[in-house]
């Protein structure tokens, strides 16, 4: 009795671990689809973020890329995490609404000692609001913290 439930039970596990892994490669094949732009059946760093990233021209993204492959550059991968800047964009949108004002931004910066930089580039930053409703995206503060973070350490 109780080695034939184990075994059925072992089965039933089994057969979900393969319907999840057949799920999984229908996933990853149709991101594939939608994201090889180059057709090359394999996706570079640069079509994977134009995909989550559509908004952002293709030369904003190779930019990015060159500075994140550069190991001196301060927002090298072994550098700059998601989770940091996301955690940042998060204490920066006082109001909640998952989108920055240019008040949230220059208020944040203030209050985390950057008052130079907000002096220094606050008139640079629109020009990463992409969609110019002069508020910031988590993708736009992406980008910006890139910039920043480069000309604060540079």
């Amino acid at each position: 009795g109780e080695e034939k439930k184990k075994k059925k039970k072992a089965g039933v596990k089994s057969k979900a671990q393969h319907r999840t892994a057949r799920a999984a490669e229908r996933v990853a094949k149709n991101l594939m689809k939608q994201a090889d732009d180059s057709s090359d059946k394999q996706l570079s760093f640069c079509e994977l973020l134009g995909f989550f990233y559509p908004n952002i021209s293709q030369a904003a993204l190779q930019r990015f890329i060159d500075q994140y492959e550069d190991e001196s550059n301060p927002i090298h991968g072994k550098h700059l995490s998601c989770e940091a800047i996301e955690a940042v964009f998060n204490k920066y949108d006082t109001d909640g609404s998952a989108s920055l004002s240019i008040g949230e931004l220059e208020q944040g910066l203030v209050t985390n000692g950057l008052e130079e930089v907000w002096k220094k580039y606050s008139g640079v930053f629109a020009r990463y609001d992409l969609d110019g409703n002069e508020e910031f995206s988590l993708e736009e503060f992406v980008m910006l913290m890139a910039i920043l973070d480069s000309c604060v350490i540079n």
